[in-house]
């Protein structure tokens, strides 16, 4: 729900599964609903990569961001095959700011993708 923009239900629904079971009696890193144990790490993720909008491709150079949660003003983690930093999305008057901080390792890029502030699709910058 979160990649295809309807961050309201995408939201109800985490909350819910979160809400199923106490976290008292059980394991909060135990969500039946997501495969046991290992598993629900896996779709957390997920969830962090819907949110963030975040596309990234080695062979192609390609990394792309397309903010889900507040957009306006955005800052996210990102891993890559040989690294990892952060992204920030800042828009005022018109105008966006995006910026990539990488915090460790090596990202070779030849293409960056950002969502167009007007939702009408990538916004491409080589």
């Amino acid at each position: 729900m979160l990649y295809e923009g309807t961050v309201d239900e995408a939201l109800q629904i985490v909350k819910a599964v979160r809400d199923r079971y106490s976290r008292v009696r059980r394991s909060p890193w135990n969500k039946v609903e997501c495969g046991d144990h290992y598993v629900r790490s896996m779709s957390s993720w997920s969830l962090l990569e819907a949110a963030v909008g975040y596309r990234y491709d080695a062979a192609k150079g390609l990394i792309g961001f397309a903010p889900r949660l507040s957009p306006d003003n955005f800052r996210a983690f990102f891993i890559t095959a040989a690294g990892w930093g952060t992204f920030s999305q800042r828009r005022t008057g018109g105008r966006e700011i995006d910026s990539l901080s990488l915090a460790y390792g090596e990202l070779e890029l030849r293409t960056l993708m950002f969502q167009r502030s007007d939702g009408r699709g990538p916004r491409l910058a080589a």
